[in-house]
C-alpha cells in the first residue's frame, strides 16, 4: 500500500498525518506525535519502528516535510523585472543579504509576490543546507521519500479555515511556548517564539483556561505593538492554532479583551475529495500544519510550490518535472489523435453505410425506370435531338469553313494557284494548303496570312524557289 505523509517538524517535535489514496479520494488513516532523537542512528530505528506499527503493508512511502519558520530567514527583496533564471540567479546571490551563511551553505525558494512596471517583488526564504540535509537522510534511511520541504504557514494556509488575504497573526501554541508568525496577504513575513508552561490535558481545561488566555494575550500584544509602532503594520486577523488549540475553543471573546483584533481557532476546511473518516474537528485541530502538508499530494503537480531542497535535489525533481510534463503533453497527442481516428473511422463507416444505401436506391430506380412506357418516348426523342444536334454542329462547321475558305481566297495573289486544301483532322482545326506561284507571290501570300488571319499558327514547312516560276510551296494553317 502506498501512503503520503504530512510531516510538521518543530525542534525534536514531529506531527505526522497519514493519507491514502482510494481512486479519485484522499482519506486521513491516521495523526500521530512523536518525539525525534538528536542522534541520526536513533531517529532512524525511531521511524522505521513507528512506520512498520502503524503503516501496515507498506509500499511507496512520500512526505511532505514541514518546518518552522523560527528556523528560516524570510526577507521581501525589490528587484528589476527578470526573466525566471536571471530572478533566481539575482536572489541567490542575495542570500548574504538575507541571512548570516554563504550560498554554499544555505537552502533558498522564493516566490513573486507582487509586480509594479519594471520591477518585482519577491519573497526569498533561506535555510541552512546542513540542517535540511539531515533530515532528508534521515528520513531517507527509514524509506521515507522527503520529497518537499516548505515553511509551515504555507501548509497550515492549505487547509485553515479562515481568509488569509489580510495582515495575520498566527499564533502555534505549542507544549513548551508559542511561535508567532506573521502573513502578509498569506506569505511569512516575520517569525518569532516564546517559551512557556501551557499545561497539556484535556481534563483541565476549564482549569487553565484563565491562564493560558493571559499568557497568549501578553504574547500576541508585544508582537502587534511591535509591528505597528516600528514597522507601520497594523494586524486585522489573529488565529490561533497549534498542540493546545483545543484549549481556546469558545473562548475568543476572552481574547478580545486584550487585543481588540478579530481572533478566531484554527479549524479544517472542507476539501473536496479530502476524508477525514473518523476524525473529528478537535481531533485535527492540533494537526492542521502536518495535515496542510499532507494535502499538497493532492495539488495538480506536487512539485509546484516553495521547496527547500538543495540544488543538486532541485535539479532532480525539475528533471522529473519535465519528464512528467512530456510524458503528459505526448499522452494528450495521443490521445487526441486516437480520439480524430476514431472519428475518422466513424465517419468513413457511416459514409460508406450511406453510399451503399444511395447505390440501393439508385439501382431500384433505375429498374423501375426502365420498365415504364415513357421510357420508349424518351429514347425516341434523344435520338431526334441528338441526330437535329449533329445537323446543326455540321451545318455550323460547314459555314466555318466556307468563311475560312473566302478569307484566304482574299489573300491570294493573282499568281497563286492553290492546288489542294487538306482537313487533317475530324474538327477541320489544321489545314494543309497546297499550291505553286513565283518567290515572290508566295513570299507575299505568306506574309498576307501570317498578318491578318487570326490562326493559333501558320507555317511554310516546304517551299522550291529554284526556278523563276512555278515553284511548288505547301502552308499550315492551325486554327
Amino acid at each position: 500500500m502506498n501512503y503520503l505523509l504530512g510531516i510538521e517538524y518543530n525542534g525534536s517535535n514531529l506531527k505526522i498525518s497519514v493519507l491514502k489514496k482510494s481512486g479519485k479520494y484522499f482519506e486521513l488513516v491516521r495523526l500521530d506525535s512523536i518525539f525525534l532523537a538528536n542522534e541520526e542512528n536513533e531517529a532512524v530505528a525511531q521511524l522505521t519502528a513507528w512506520k512498520g506499527e502503524n503503516l501496515p503493508n507498506a509500499g511507496s512511502i512520500k512526505a511532505v516535510l514541514t518546518i518552522s519558520e523560527s528556523v528560516l530567514y524570510i526577507k521581501e527583496l525589490e528587484i528589476p523585472k527578470l526573466k525566471l533564471a536571471q530572478l533566481n540567479e539575482a536572489v541567490y546571490w542575495e542570500i548574504p543579504s538575507i541571512a548570516p551563511i554563504s550560498q554554499a551553505e544555505s537552502v533558498y525558494d522564493w516566490r513573486i509576490v507582487s509586480e509594479e512596471k519594471d520591477s518585482v517583488n519577491v519573497l526569498a526564504i533561506v535555510g541552512k543546507s546542513l540542517y535540511v540535509e539531515n533530515l532528508i537522510t534521515i528520513f531517507g534511511k527509514a524509506m521515507i521519500d522527503i520529497i518537499a520541504i516548505e515553511p509551515s504557514a504555507y501548509a497550515y494556509g492549505r487547509i485553515c479555515d479562515a481568509p488569509l488575504n489580510n495582515n495575520t497573526l498566527l499564533c502555534f501554541a505549542q507544549e513548551n511556548g508559542t511561535n508567532y508568525v506573521i502573513l502578509k496577504k498569506g506569505v511569512p513575513l516575520f517569525n518569532t517564539t516564546t517559551t512557556a508552561n501551557l499545561q497539556i490535558g484535556r481534563g483541565s481545561r476549564i482549569k487553565t483556561a484563565k491562564d493560558l488566555t493571559a499568557e497568549l494575550a501578553s504574547g500576541v500584544a508585544k508582537v502587534v505593538d511591535y509591528w505597528k509602532g516600528k514597522e507601520s503594520l497594523e494586524i486585522q486577523q489573529i488565529i490561533v492554532s497549534g498542540d493546545v488549540a483545543y484549549k481556546y475553543y469558545g473562548m475568543d471573546a476572552s481574547i478580545n479583551l486584550f487585543d481588540k483584533i478579530p481572533v478566531v481557532i484554527g479549524k479544517s476546511k472542507k476539501i473536496k475529495y479530502f476524508k477525514s473518516k473518523d476524525y473529528k474537528d478537535l481531533d485535527i485541530v492540533g494537526y492542521l500544519t502536518s495535515l496542510g502538508a499532507a494535502i499538497r499530494f493532492m495539488q495538480k503537480d506536487v512539485y509546484e510550490g516553495i521547496n527547500l531542497f538543495p540544488v543538486s535535489e532541485k535539479k532532480k525533481i525539475e528533471k522529473e518535472r519535465n519528464q512528467r510534463k512530456f510524458s503528459s503533453r505526448l499522452l494528450e497527442l495521443l490521445s487526441v489523435n486516437l480520439i480524430l481516428l476514431v472519428l475518422i473511422t466513424a465517419s468513413i463507416f457511416v459514409l460508406n453505410i450511406w453510399w451503399f444505401s444511395l447505390e440501393k436506391q439508385l439501382d431500384r430506380g433505375q429498374k423501375l425506370s426502365a420498365t415504364h412506357p415513357a421510357n420508349n418516348f424518351i429514347a425516341e426523342t434523344d435520338a431526334t435531338n441528338v441526330t437535329i444536334q449533329n445537323s446543326i454542329t455540321l451545318t455550323k462547321r460547314q459555314e466555318d469553313i466556307g468563311d475560312k475558305l473566302r478569307m484566304i481566297a482574299g489573300y491570294t495573289p493573282q499568281l497563286i494557284k492553290i492546288k489542294a486544301v487538306n482537313m487533317q483532322n475530324t474538327k477541320g482545326e489544321v489545314w494543309t494548303i497546297d499550291g505553286v506561284g513565283d518567290r515572290a507571290s508566295i513570299l507575299a501570300f505568306y506574309e498576307m496570312l501570317s498578318q491578318n488571319i487570326k490562326a493559333t499558327e501558320i507555317s511554310m514547312p516546304y517551299s522550291n524557289f529554284n526556278k523563276e516560276k512555278d515553284n511548288d510551296f505547301s502552308m499550315i494553317i492551325i486554327w
